[in-house]
């Protein structure tokens, strides 16, 4: 069945009879490349979260990049709404809305926020400390063609499941002086139930390759595995975006690139 086939998959709803152990996200992530030669340029990662029941949720949004620090911007205790509409979150040096014009359809990402520029990335799960950062992003996701990455499993739109769909990406990322206008791909999703996206121990990640077609990958992995090596098919890490997800719980993101022995390309990783 095609999640199109019910909206409240994808919307925020009314939420407020959840219960308190069951939470929601959503995420947007992108790659965009140099048209010249179509090395990386920047990567964007952005999530926001809620538990409906006890009206508090989270937020991260990551710039990335070859050659540049990792700039973050992390919320993990905010108070959001738990009913239908938009998802706009304010809190102190941090504005962000997330806004659908129909169900699995065009979203519109704005942010205006204050992060950290980390020149190592991995302090973002210790004292992120780092240079204060100006951020702004106004990005939108539509769909593309044929790109439905993940299905749903359970089809229900309250007890848990999750879905993601390839998308082209534009708009304008800002960082401290800098101001890109951007044209990429990516994916968009909604995960929910009473378990994060990425559970412990599990990694899953998305790549387009140069003809266009996507590709995806999940899997457990090794217990022993550090959470700061990327597994196969990535081949190469191009620039580490780790942040602390839902109730603060470290998440490790990337931008790789992925190569499975007949087609390559550059996408996001996501594992725990």
């Amino acid at each position: 069945m095609s999640p199109r086939h019910d909206a409240g998959l994808d919307l925020p709803g009314d939420r407020r009879s959840a219960p308190a152990d069951w939470c929601e996200q959503w995420t947007f992530d992108a790659v965009f490349t140099d048209p010249r030669d179509g090395s990386v340029l920047l990567g964007v990662a952005v999530g926001v979260g809620r538990h409906p029941a006890l009206g508090r949720g989270w937020y991260h949004a990551v710039v990335v990049g070859p050659g540049r620090d990792t700039v973050s911007v992390v919320d993990t205790d905010l108070a959001v709404s738990n009913g239908a509409g938009g998802l706009e979150l304010r809190s102190p040096g941090l504005w962000a809305d997330h806004n659908p014009t129909a169900a699995f359809g065009h979203w519109t990402v704005a942010a205006e926020a204050f992060g950290v520029a980390l020149e190592d990335p991995w302090e973002a799960w210790g004292r992120a400390f780092g240079a204060p950062q100006p951020v702004g992003l106004d990005l939108e996701w539509d769909p593309a063609p044929g790109a439905d990455l993940a299905g749903l499993d359970p089809i229900d739109a309250d007890l848990g499941g999750t879905w993601r769909v390839g998308c082209e990406v534009h708009g304008v990322v800002l960082v401290a002086d800098e101001r890109h206008e951007v044209i990429g791909f990516g994916t968009r999703g909604r995960s929910w139930g009473t378990a994060l996206p990425v559970a412990k121990g599990h990694h899953w990640m998305w790549w387009r390759d140069d003809n266009g077609s996507w590709f995806t990958h999940a899997a457990r992995s090794d217990p022993d595995r550090d959470p700061r090596d990327a597994p196969s098919p990535a081949v190469s890490v191009t620039a580490w975006a780790p942040v602390l997800g839902g109730g603060g719980t470290p998440l490790a993101q990337a931008v790789v690139r992925c190569d499975d022995g007949s087609r390559s390309g550059v996408g996001w990783l996501h594992q725990r």
